[in-house]
């Protein structure tokens, strides 16, 4: 049977298990975070709540922590460019911070103070937004949440304008114009550029929200002009919104989309040709012209008549 690990490091004396440590640090470099985390661990552990208070105590390796939350940061990175969803961060920072906590509680304000000075989390996270990658949006929404929970408005304005650049969408959008206060006039005009600008697929959405929201409808009929897909919600959200500025685009847009799905007869998606002729009537009806849809449906009720699906689904529009 195997002796434990207690057992066999007890063969051992100081000299010798040191000089396992090297080897095994030579043979698996990674393993030296673990090393010096322990090792700080053991040099700097968090006094007990029932500790005798002393006059003067021996000062604690910041250094050690330090390289505690360079530690923590980088596996936190690692993790988000792997990606791992939820926040890598807090847990392990907070570990520190009890400890700092700790020694305040004994009036050791000193080594508190050092602890939360080599911490310097929101620093960090900071100076690493301008850091390529693949997890900066990430680590931009991160910064932006921890830096508004220690009041530090700046910088959460800084991270959140640097998330919604990297990955737009209406939540960041509202985060800073939140942060941005009296400014927000000046930064609108950026972010809106940059939405304009954005020829990410996923952006499209953020598109939709934004202008219609800042009451952009030309930029919001651009924004799904090029949107194909034979159901999409976005394109009628638009079509609803603009109606009554822009009922020539809703028609010819809403008919492009119906008719090629009523002549090849794709059964299966005749509902959805009905929803976008829904819109064509609307537009027709905002401009007056109730004479012009009577003809035109009347029209497709004639071309189409064999398919009864879809005249069943005519109905509707009557």
């Amino acid at each position: 049977m195997r002796p434990t690990l207690p057992q066999l490091l007890d063969r051992l004396d100081h000299l010798q298990t040191q000089r396992l440590v090297q080897a095994l640090v030579e043979e698996q470099p990674e393993l030296i975070d673990a090393v010096d985390r322990q090792v700080m661990l053991l040099s700097n552990p968090a006094p007990p709540n029932n500790a005798v208070k002393s006059r003067r105590r021996a000062p604690i390796d910041v250094a050690l922590f330090k390289r505690q939350v360079k530690h923590i940061l980088r596996e936190g990175v690692r993790s988000l460019e792997e990606g791992y969803e939820d926040d890598p961060f807090s847990d392990d920072l907070l570990d520190v911070i009890k400890k700092a906590v700790a020694f305040s509680r004994n009036d050791d304000g000193e080594s508190a103070i050092a602890i939360l000075t080599a911490i310097m989390a929101l620093a960090i996270a900071q100076a690493g937004l301008p850091l390529p990658g693949n997890c900066r949006y990430p680590l931009a929404s991160w910064t932006s949440e921890l830096a508004e929970g220690l009041g530090n408005h700046a910088v959460a304005l800084e991270a959140s304008v640097l998330a919604f650049k990297l990955h737009p969408s209406f939540a960041d959008y509202q985060r800073v114009e939140h942060f941005a206060a009296s400014q927000w006039n000046d930064i609108k005009p950026d972010l809106l550029g940059t939405l304009r600008q954005s020829q990410d697929w996923q952006a499209r959405e953020a598109k939709v929200d934004i202008f219609l929201h800042e009451g952009l409808l030309d930029d919001a009929i651009k924004a799904v002009e090029s949107d194909s897909y034979y159901r999409s919600d976005s394109v009628h959200r638009v079509m609803q919104a603009v109606v009554s500025t822009h009922p020539d685009w809703v028609i010819a847009a809403a008919r492009q989309r119906a008719e090629p799905i009523m002549e090849q007869g794709k059964a299966d998606r005749y509902s959805e040709a009905v929803q976008w002729l829904r819109q064509v009537k609307a537009a027709y009806v905002q401009l007056g012209q109730q004479a012009i849809w009577s003809t035109y449906f009347s029209q497709l009720q004639s071309t189409h008549a064999r398919k009864r699906k879809l005249m069943d689904l005519f109905k509707q529009l009557r």
